[in-house]
C-alpha cells in the first residue's frame, strides 16, 4: 500500500469524508483496505482524479482538481511510494522513444487525448502521455556501451528525450 503524501494531508480540509450514505456518517478505513497514513489513487478517466487516504480511522477522498491553476489540473500520482496530486507533463516527447516503450512502466494514470505526446523529465525519468496513459521511462536503462548511462533532457526542438551528455 502507498503512503499519503504530506501535501495531501495539508489539504485535508478540502477532502470529502467517505461513507456519507452510512450511519454514522463515516467510512472506516478498513472498508477501503487502508490503515492510517495509507493512500491510493482513484481515477475516473476523462473526469476526476482522487487521492483516497486514511487519517485517524476515517477514509477521505481529495479531488486533485483542487490544485488547478495556469499549469492545468493536477491528477493523482505516485511519488516515491506516496500518493499525491501532481501536474502532468508540459513539453513534448521525442517520438523516437516510442520504439523503446517496452522499457517504460505504466504509471496507471489517465491522460486526456489533448495531452497525447506531452512529456517532462523527473530526475532520471522521462514521464510522458501515450495512448491516454502516463508512462515512465528510466533513462539510466540506456547506456552507450562504454558504461555511461543516459540522462533525461530537452532537445533544442523542446522535445524531452533520453540521451548522453556531450
Amino acid at each position: 500500500m502507498r503512503r499519503v503524501h504530506p501535501t495531501v494531508k495539508e489539504n485535508e480540509g478540502s477532502a470529502v469524508a467517505l461513507g456519507g450514505h452510512r450511519r454514522p456518517l463515516a467510512a472506516d478505513c478498513t472498508d477501503f483496505g487502508l490503515a492510517d497514513g495509507d493512500a491510493f489513487c482513484f481515477d475516473d478517466p476523462g473526469a476526476a482524479s482522487y487521492v483516497v487516504f486514511c487519517d485517524a480511522g476515517q477514509a477521505y477522498a481529495l479531488d486533485c482538481a483542487t490544485f488547478s491553476d495556469a499549469n492545468g489540473t493536477a491528477v493523482c500520482g505516485e511519488i516515491d511510494d506516496e500518493c499525491d496530486c501532481v501536474y502532468g507533463p508540459t513539453t513534448t516527447l521525442d517520438t523516437s522513444l516510442l520504439a523503446d516503450l517496452s522499457y517504460a512502466a505504466t504509471a496507471q494514470l489517465y491522460c486526456a487525448p489533448e495531452e497525447e505526446g506531452d512529456a517532462e523529465c523527473d530526475g532520471d525519468y522521462l514521464v510522458f502521455c501515450h495512448n491516454e496513459g502516463v508512462w515512465e521511462l528510466d533513462c539510466t536503462a540506456f547506456d552507450d556501451g562504454q558504461g555511461n548511462h543516459a540522462i533525461c533532457g530537452s532537445l533544442d526542438s523542446g522535445e524531452c528525450t533520453c540521451g548522453f551528455p556531450q
